[in-house]
């Protein structure tokens, strides 16, 4: 039997699928139809998301104080923070410039409602994103369940 791996009919059969991602020889990273991000693009939502965490939490609020601060709704500020699949209203971004006191061009660079043009933002950004992650201890549970499941990897076989 022969597989027809023609990029139309794969198209085609994943549109009938209610445009599920569908792996058809791989997994499938990328949703339907999407294209691959631009360089810097996720970078720069999650480094979005670790600044506003940051900033929130150097001034000692929980999520709800600065979404009130701010004037915007609190989801919206749990999706920035989780960094969810979502699109940040400017307005959104607007208000946490002015109430975090950073230049509202560079809060858009980092929501991906606009493009960086300066190579020198782009490392920063990937410097920030890179070094930002909170760094804490493991727990024994954690620490147990990370060695058992490397145990169980180092075990495993390509022909499970």
């Amino acid at each position: 039997m022969q597989m027809n791996n023609n990029n139309e009919w794969l198209l085609k059969w994943a549109a009938l699928e209610d445009n599920c991602a569908v792996a058809a020889g791989g997994p499938s990273l990328l949703p339907i139809g999407s294209e691959p991000q631009e360089f810097g693009e996720f970078t720069c939502r999650i480094a979005f998301a670790r600044l506003i965490a940051l900033f929130r939490r150097q001034r000692g609020l929980t999520v709800e104080k600065l979404a009130k601060e701010c004037g915007v709704d609190a989801s919206e500020l749990l999706n920035i923070e989780e960094c969810t699949p979502h699109r940040t209203e400017p307005r959104t971004v607007f208000r946490l410039s002015k109430t975090l006191n950073i230049p509202q061009d560079r809060l858009m660079i980092l929501a991906g409602l606009s493009q960086p043009r300066s190579d020198s933002f782009k490392r920063a950004t990937v410097q920030f994103a890179a070094s930002s992650q909170p760094m804490h201890d493991l727990s024994q549970e954690e620490e147990n369940a990370l060695q058992a499941f490397v145990e169980v990897l180092a075990e495993s076989t390509e022909t499970e």
